[in-house]
């Protein structure tokens, strides 16, 4: 399995609750970029090294309660010969990209991964995987397995903000 596209995952409005129940930047966690307490901002700087560039990202790790009104709002998804069911114990956190920011490829540690794009006022931007750029509009959301490395373009004008969910079975 390469990767399998959910459309609408989640509604427009259900993506802006989602951003609407985030706190606000000035709840950051300093000397870090882990996400391992929720409910404090971080910052991470991506580097590629094969350029002298790096792009800076924020990000914060959902909080229970966050996490369990999502995962209320999901199916169990169908992947290959099994079935995935979401726990608020997965790890789910939000980024939030200004112009000029994104994501080198990266790969993630989780056994799977689910990115879901909660907004459209930006330009640029653009999701890939495995260097093939994937259009996705607000509320679809892209499953993957940590095989595949993954990326975001650079943050051409607005604010692009996107849901993670990082499964470990």
């Amino acid at each position: 399995m390469s990767h399998v596209i959910i459309n609408g995952m989640f509604t427009k409005d259900q993506c802006s609750e989602i951003i609407n129940q985030l706190p606000d930047e000035s709840r950051k966690k300093y000397g870090g970029t882990e996400l391992k307490e929720p409910g404090y901002w971080t910052s991470v700087v991506w580097r590629d090294r094969h350029t002298p560039n790096a792009f800076k990202t924020r990000r914060i790790r959902l909080e229970k309660d966050l996490a369990a009104y999502i995962v209320s709002l999901i199916k169990p998804i169908s992947i290959e010969s099994e079935t995935v069911t979401l726990l608020d114990t997965d790890f789910f956190y939000v980024n939030y990209y200004n112009p000029g920011e994104g994501c080198f490829p990266h790969k993630d540690p989780s056994t799977y991964s689910i990115c879901v794009t909660l907004n459209d006022e930006f330009e640029g931007g653009e999701f890939s995987i495995d260097s093939t750029p994937i259009g996705l509009e607000v509320g679809d959301g892209i499953l993957f397995t940590s095989n595949n490395a993954h990326a975001v373009s650079e943050i051409v004008s607005g604010y692009r903000w996107s849901l993670c969910i990082w499964i470990y079975r």
